[in-house]
């Protein structure tokens, strides 16, 4: 009698059939997220199974044969070990900071002995945006080569974004690139510096100088490693979620508005909603230009005067964060002055950025001072600079301009003018 699964009735070997299926279907399996189990479940019961699967669903990166998943788990050392597993690597090297060791360091390891690999060496860092050089570069790849590196390893780097940065680039220089998995532990790294494939350290005043576009194998962002963040690091990260907001999602930019407490508070399921979001939009834009020649100059918004400030502070006074909410407030002023930023919508971006802590009053900053740092832009073509600019929030777009014409409306927004 026919058991109503067409592929397997009239089989002669129903289990050589069923191992014969499963073969043929194990590549889509493997793409799978979750697996939900219906044996002796009630329907009821799958549904909540298969809802709570769907909440934890990862974000892609579509990038063709370099696309990668960005998963928000709540285990975040042992989801950072599954995705190294997942690659097979003849090797893990592990690079994080003094930091994040001490806090979150033995059970990464313990997890990568478990569901992967030992590490085969670890490269702890010494944090802060002053040390992103190249000698940490040099520091990590000289303990991969000592231990032994091939083209088959993977390197995880475990950490905020200098750590990204330089876990990244050193996976894109040995031996002429191996595939690495980034493991972001601060805010401003989740939802911005561990996505996008950008990898580099800064050479004197100038910030990311030297780098390269190097993909990660897979990402893994847990929100409960931001309940160790400083409030001042945790700030300079919703600066980048604010960001986000202006250049394509204004249901964010409300919902920040609306739960601004709530987010400084840290609410576990808040933050997840928010860097899920800030994700969405980074993945989009990468998505559509993955190096940065033409829409991906978006997610400068605040960036250009931002990178100059920090440089003239000498990356040490203003957090990055901070540097790039200084840095969107000038421009707002800039659009507001050329009649292209909807002035409504200007202030409520600032009133978002003082209600999270973030400094607004670029008048307090030393902007002539930093403006001598925009010929190192990396957004620099010639003697003409591509600019952000908001029209209304959610709406953005470039504008080459003149360096003399940038400072110059730059000074006059920084005396209050807009």
């Amino acid at each position: 009698p026919s058991g109503g699964r067409p592929l397997l009735d009239g089989a002669p070997d129903r289990e050589a059939r069923i191992r014969e299926l499963l073969a043929a279907r194990a590549s889509v399996y493997a793409e799978a997220h979750a697996r939900v189990v219906t044996d002796g479940v009630s329907p009821a019961d799958v549904a909540g199974r298969v809802l709570r699967a769907y909440a934890d669903r990862p974000l892609f990166v579509p990038l063709g044969d370099k696309s990668y998943a960005v998963r928000i788990a709540a285990d975040g050392a042992a989801s950072a070990a599954d995705a190294v597993a997942a690659l097979s690597p003849s090797s893990v090297f592990v690079v994080t900071d003094e930091n994040v060791s001490r806090l979150w360091g033995a059970p990464l390891l313990d997890a990568l002995a478990a569901h992967a690999k030992p590490a085969a060496a670890v490269t702890v860092l010494t944090p802060g945006e002053e040390h992103k050089r190249l000698a940490a570069v040099e520091a990590a790849l000289t303990a991969m080569l000592d231990a032994g590196a091939d083209r088959d390893a993977v390197v995880l780097a475990h950490g905020g974004g200098v750590v990204t940065d330089i876990g990244g680039f050193a996976a894109s220089t040995l031996l002429r690139g191996v595939r690495w998995v980034a493991a972001p532990t601060t805010l401003l790294s989740m939802v911005d510096a561990s996505v996008g494939g950008k990898t580099g350290v800064d050479l004197g005043p100038a910030k990311n100088a030297v780098g390269t576009f190097h993909q990660p194998s897979a990402v893994v962002a847990s929100p409960a490693a931001l309940a160790t963040e400083t409030d001042r690091a945790f700030r300079s990260g919703l600066a980048e979620v604010v960001k986000s907001a202006c250049i394509a999602d204004p249901e964010l930019h409300a919902l920040l508005e609306r739960e601004a407490d709530r987010v400084l508070a840290r609410d576990p399921g808040l933050l997840a909603e928010l860097i899920r979001r800030s994700i969405a939009v980074k993945a989009a834009i990468v998505a559509r230009d993955e190096r940065e020649s033409g829409d991906r100059a978006l997610l400068n918004f605040g960036h250009t005067l931002g990178h100059a400030l920090e440089a003239e502070g000498g990356f040490v006074r203003l957090a990055h964060g901070e540097a790039v909410s200084l840095g969107m407030v000038a421009m707002l002023r800039v659009g507001c002055s050329l009649g292209v930023t909807d002035r409504a919508a200007a202030d409520r971006v600032v009133r978002l950025l003082a209600r999270l802590g973030l400094p607004t009053r670029i008048e307090d900053e030393p902007v002539s001072a930093a403006l001598r740092f925009l010929s190192l832009d990396k957004k620099r073509r010639g003697s003409s600079v591509r600019t952000v600019l908001m029209r209304d929030i959610g709406s953005t777009f470039v504008e080459p301009m003149p360096l003399d014409r940038l400072s110059s409306l730059l000074e006059r927004a920084a005396a209050g003018a807009a």
